[in-house]
């Protein structure tokens, strides 16, 4: 009956490691998704960015050239030459921390090396499932960074994009 109690604890041991393992898992289920959101949240920016880019190209083509000019020292004229100039900047700044937050960056993923089969094959189950949530937990821990990152970048593209356009 002792051995029958050993055997009772080895296999809660083992359950409580392989819940934390899927919960683990889960998390970077999660972290993982978000990342992708992030990402796609960027492009969306980018897209309508370069819409607007254009049409402002297009718009301030008809003030800075086809724009009859009374006297070279016309005061309207200069105010909204400064003005262009201003807003192109700001949408140039937004662009540039856009493609900064599309920049493919390194993160830290679970293993499936020959090294972490090999881990698995000589290893105790309870074992195995903590070492793959402690893996689990660097990979999250770097994703969580990345995150931060991207959501910081969306963040002041999107102040630049709003400070831009107030026309």
């Amino acid at each position: 009956w002792q051995e029958k109690i050993i055997r009772i604890i080895i296999l809660k041991k083992i359950e409580k490691y392989k819940l934390l393992y899927e919960y683990q898992k889960n998390q970077f289920d999660i972290v993982k998704n978000h990342y992708s959101k992030l990402e796609d949240k960027a492009s969306k920016y980018l897209t309508f960015l370069g819409i607007v880019i254009t049409a402002y190209t297009l718009m301030s083509k008809f003030y800075i050239f086809d724009y009859q000019i009374n006297e070279p020292t016309d005061f309207i004229y200069y105010i909204i030459f400064t003005y262009i100039g201003i807003t192109f900047y700001l949408l140039c700044d937004c662009s540039a921390t856009l493609f900064k937050c599309l920049k493919v960056e390194d993160v830290s993923r679970p293993s499936g090396s020959q090294l972490m089969i090999d881990y698995i094959e000589e290893n105790e189950r309870n074992s195995v499932y903590r070492g793959l949530a402690h893996h689990y937990k660097e990979s999250i821990e770097s994703y969580l960074q990345k995150n931060e990152l991207k959501a910081n970048l969306l963040r002041l593209s999107f102040f630049s994009l709003r400070s831009s356009l107030p026309v």
